[in-house]
């Protein structure tokens, strides 16, 4: 047996290799992490800073209107008399003017005020409207927008008395063209009631819509981040790539569902990825004081570029120590590095994912030891591996292959040459159930879909290839027997469909089915695209046959 020194230098050596992978997979988790919680803190810090800027300007509105309205109460006793009396409306309307223009004075981010009379006692024009058209503080007297004109539905015009007058409370309107002034106005407006609860009319304050938005444009993240303006319903009020009034839930169903998110929730402090224009981004967002939703979102890419940086360096740094380390070790024990050297290269085909290893001659020493630990370390990461392979193809809810298993399998069919076909099921009603029932019984719905796709073709692979898309694979002489399947299948659907007792428990899958024959058809028309394209069609063809019926 050889020296305990000579020994120890090898296995220092073999621990060196351990450690230099350990410092890399803990270095690359550690920095991913941090490089997540450093960019999540400066989302959701730009995000509450700018929202705090806005707010303390909606919130200088709602202080100055409140101050209006409180003045309006104290200056009058009944709408009756001051419909009646010109002088007496004369006098309050001076009050409140000279009022109102001290107040908005002190307010730069007013763009018109206004007080308006209830139409039905007063005047159709009957009010003032003063408004700063070219934003340097100086305003002008407008003629009041004549009710007499517009019908009370009518929100571009006269939105901003009814739907305020209706609630009976002050309120932020949604964002709105304004048409009698040509300007995108966030108003905020508060009603007027006497005593005895008659309507005098309403009193409010507009901001140009399009200050608010300059200040969205203006900010950035990283080197393409952006912030974009929703309403509290998911309407767009300002997006850099998106049109003003479509709403975000119609781009996809990744950003429906956080635009649902987005709706019940203020805020929260968290973020969101989702995808866009196929780029994964991350989100946060929070709510304005009028309800509208401030969001930034950057691409998770250049998140994770610096990340990326660091993880090269590091690996760079920890593979030249762990050469200084070999070399030194080299140096100190000679040809008694041999049986390291081998086990080392063992190491480095384990690297490369080869799997016919071969390992130094087994010694009954430190070494020895350490090659029957590799070889052991060997298996079972072959079989961890081998697992999360499984685990990767496989659909956790249904237990069939995923669609990476059937782009897989594809492959293999367009190399073997032979004849198959493919099955694209679809599977009806999902979302009925879903909305209704809940998901767990949509779950259940999928998953009884898929027992009985599995029964019927159980000799033939079956893919879930979306949320309510499932695929099967006809090869050999089960493509013969297609017509045989079908036939089966829409028999036991309705079988099973009869014997439901629970919506979720129906039966509702349409079909479609395409063949390839290498005798007679193209490689082109055999490509998997085109027969699953065929199959298909023809799938949604049986989907609108079932639904007629």
């Amino acid at each position: 047996m050889r020296s305990i020194r000579t020994r120890i230098v090898i296995l220092m050596c073999a621990a060196v290799f351990l450690c230099s992978f350990t410092l890399i997979f803990i270095g690359v988790g550690t920095l991913r992490s941090e490089s997540d919680e450093y960019s999540d803190e400066i989302l959701n810090a730009t995000c509450e800073s700018s929202t705090r800027e806005t707010n303390a300007r909606l919130n200088q509105i709602e202080h100055s209107l409140s101050t209006m309205v409180a003045y309006v109460d104290s200056a009058y006793d009944s709408v009756y008399e001051l419909a009646k009396d010109s002088e007496k409306l004369e006098t309050f309307q001076s009050g409140v003017e000279d009022l109102f223009y001290t107040v908005v004075s002190t307010n730069n981010a007013v763009g018109s005020y206004y007080i308006r009379y209830n139409p039905d006692l007063f005047e159709p024009t009957s009010g003032f409207w003063w408004i700063d058209k070219d934003e340097d503080g100086t305003y002008e007297s407008y003629t009041p927008t004549d009710f007499s004109v517009y019908d009370e539905d009518d929100i571009e015009h006269v939105g901003w008395y009814y739907v305020p007058v209706n609630a009976k409370k002050a309120m932020w309107m949604d964002p709105y063209w304004n048409a009698n002034i040509n300007m995108y106005t966030l108003t905020y407006v508060a009603p007027l009631f006497d005593d005895s609860g008659a309507t005098l009319g309403v009193i409010g304050m507009d901001i140009n819509l399009d200050n608010v938005i300059y200040d969205v444009k203006s900010i950035t993240l990283f080197d393409t981040g952006y912030a974009y303006l929703l309403s509290d319903t998911g309407t767009v009020i300002y997006h850099p790539y998106m049109t003003t009034g479509e709403n975000i839930a119609d781009q996809s169903s990744d950003i429906a569902q956080l635009a649902e998110y987005i709706k019940a929730s203020s805020s929260n402090g968290k973020t969101f990825e989702y995808s866009y224009r196929g780029e994964r981004r991350r989100m946060a967002f929070c709510s304005l004081e009028s309800g509208m939703r401030f969001v930034v979102s950057v691409p998770v890419a250049e998140i994770r570029a610096g990340t990326h940086r660091a993880i090269v360096l590091l690996v760079c740094a920890t593979a030249l120590v762990t050469l200084i380390c070999l070399v030194a070790a080299v140096q100190y024990v000679g040809k008694l590095l041999k049986p390291l050297g081998e086990l080392t290269e063992a190491a480095r085909r384990v690297e490369k994912g080869e799997e016919d290893i071969k390992f130094p001659a087994d010694t009954n020493d430190e070494v020895g030891v350490l090659n029957r630990a590799m070889q052991g370390m060997v298996e079972q990461l072959s079989y961890r591996i081998t697992g999360l392979t499984s685990m990767a193809y496989r659909d956790a809810l249904t237990g069939v292959r995923n669609k990476g298993a059937f782009e897989n399998e594809g492959q293999k069919l367009m190399e073997s040459g032979e004849a198959y076909g493919i099955v694209v099921f679809d599977v009806n009603n999902l979302k009925t159930i879903n909305d209704k029932y809940g998901h767990v019984k949509g779950d259940l719905y999928i998953q009884r879909s898929c027992a009985l796709i599995c029964d019927v073709f159980s000799h033939s692979p079956v893919f879930r290839y979306g949320g309510d898309e499932f695929v099967a694979v006809l090869k050999g002489r089960h493509v013969d027997s297609a017509d045989v399947l079908i036939d089966l299948y829409e028999k036991e659907m309705a079988r099973l469909d009869a014997e439901a007792t629970e919506p979720w428990e129906r039966m509702s899958v349409a079909k479609g089915v395409a063949f390839y024959d290498p005798e007679s058809m193209s490689a082109e028309e055999g490509a998997v695209d085109a027969v699953f394209k065929r199959a298909d069609a023809l799938m949604y063809e049986d989907k609108k046959r079932m639904k007629s019926a």
